[in-house]
């Protein structure tokens, strides 16, 4: 349960004394880590690049509504996860950002990126054929910045499948920033429920005395 005394989220990264504080760098207090700043070590890479995105393109009232969503992704990247087991949780997770790009769908689409999604998902499933396809797919980088935000969405999730896990981060940034300005916090929502239905992690538990430790300077600070 997230409590009444904490900083107002904020666009960047900021000092919880101050009273401000960005979502990721709230996290790292909340999860008695305050030294990883705005990258706090619990949060699975792609999560956390899809929060920062989220916190930082939506409005200041807005942001406030990422306070629930907090305490559910502490806790999502724990230590000593099996490599090949995260690159598989990865790849999944970019291929939900990939798929939710394709969900308002423009005539203007290249019309093959839905077909290539499916492919990514068969190989997950253990497609062995959609793998190999895959592997000889004449396919852009992610960091192709020519590409829209669609194309460059789908790009990622097939680098990602491809061992990239870097790109599966390229896939949740921009689905976040492809979704609709007044949907990104139910976007990001999805996104965490996703992990969710995948790894069965629930809402964590708080340090106790990291949270009263931020009440205290957030209590200074206003």
């Amino acid at each position: 349960m997230i409590p009444d005394a904490l900083p107002v989220l904020s666009k960047g990264n900021h000092d919880p004394a101050t009273g401000r504080a960005c979502a990721m760098s709230a996290v790292s207090w909340l999860s008695g880590h305050p030294e990883d700043g705005e990258a706090p070590r619990c949060v699975h890479p792609v999560l956390r690049t899809a929060f920062v995105a989220v916190n930082d393109w939506v409005d200041d009232d807005e942001r406030q509504r990422l306070w629930p969503l907090i305490a559910r992704v502490i806790g999502t990247w724990p230590s000593g996860l099996d490599p090949a087991s995260d690159a598989d949780l990865s790849a999944r997770l970019a291929l939900w950002a990939a798929r939710s790009t394709l969900a308002d769908a423009d005539p203007s689409d290249p019309p093959w990126t839905a077909g290539v999604l499916r492919l990514v998902a068969r190989a997950l499933d253990g497609d062995e054929d959609a793998a190999t396809r895959l592997a000889g797919l004449d396919y852009p980088s992610p960091d192709e910045t020519a590409w829209r935000l669609k194309t460059m969405a789908v790009a990622g999730a097939v680098a990602a499948i491809r061992g990239d896990r870097d790109a599966a981060k390229v896939a949740a940034e921009q689905g976040a920033l492809r979704a609709d300005a007044s949907g990104r916090i139910r976007w990001l929502t999805g996104l965490v429920d996703e992990h969710a239905r995948l790894t069965g992690h629930g809402e964590a538990d708080l340090d106790r005395a990291a949270v009263a430790r931020l009440g205290e300077l957030v209590g200074v600070a206003r």
